[in-house]
């Protein structure tokens, strides 16, 4: 079953890194699949997310070190969270000013992960347009308190004001259907090269002994 890519830039079920430094690097050539690194530079943490063509999903956290030209990965104990929401940070110049947009993504998606996020605009749900729009005029509502809820529990909020640098926030949530594989206690040695990884094919991806994992 072939599966859709998705940006990973905050990942609630492991950790709150929203605004800080942080890449994603993903495999190349992950058509059928998807194999994502995510580094905080700020905190020297990582997450790693491999889902693949079966419906099998691998997870991991843990803290780094760069030696050299290489990354030392230590695997620690996850959380045993089961859902996620995403958010990424943009500015959008088609956006009409003082106008702030949320863009909930998982209106658009499918595939074997049910995708769902509901938002509260001032503890009221408020539902987005058919492209997964919703419109805040941030002159009138400079004070609104903003809602993340994924199977009905509010799992982040923040206020209009704190956006004062963007005007588009783009969401998307997961809730895991198929059991998760929990990767801990161990320590993985991948190449650094600032835009890309190299790592042996620890999951039998390819023909080849080492991939590559570019920075996106």
């Amino acid at each position: 079953m072939q599966i859709e890519k998705f940006l990973i830039l905050v990942l609630l079920m492991f950790s709150k890194t929203i605004g800080q430094n942080t890449a994603t690097y993903a495999q190349d050539k992950s058509i059928m699949f998807s194999n994502r690194y995510i580094l905080n530079f700020d905190a020297m943490t990582f997450e790693h997310i491999y889902m693949t063509d079966d419906g099998q999903i691998w997870m991991g956290k843990g803290t780094y070190i760069i030696k050299s030209n290489m990354i030392i990965l230590k695997f620690e104990n996850p959380s045993l969270q089961t859902s996620a929401l995403d958010l990424k940070y943009l500015n959008d110049k088609s956006i009409d000013t003082n106008i702030f947009c949320l863009r909930n993504l998982s209106i658009q998606r499918k595939g074997y992960l049910q995708s769902f996020v509901k938002t509260k605009l001032n503890g009221i749900i408020t539902t987005p347009d058919s492209e997964g729009n919703i419109y805040i005029d941030a002159t009138k509502n400079s004070d609104a308190k903003i809602e993340f809820l994924l199977e009905d529990k509010i799992v982040f909020s923040l206020f209009i004001e704190d956006l004062k640098k963007f005007n588009l926030l783009e969401i998307d949530g997961f809730s895991f259907e198929k059991p998760i594989h929990y990767e801990s206690n161990f320590i993985r040695v991948l190449k650094f090269k600032g835009d890309y990884l190299i790592s042996k094919d620890y999951y039998n991806t390819s023909k080849k002994k080492k991939v590559r994992f570019s920075k996106i």
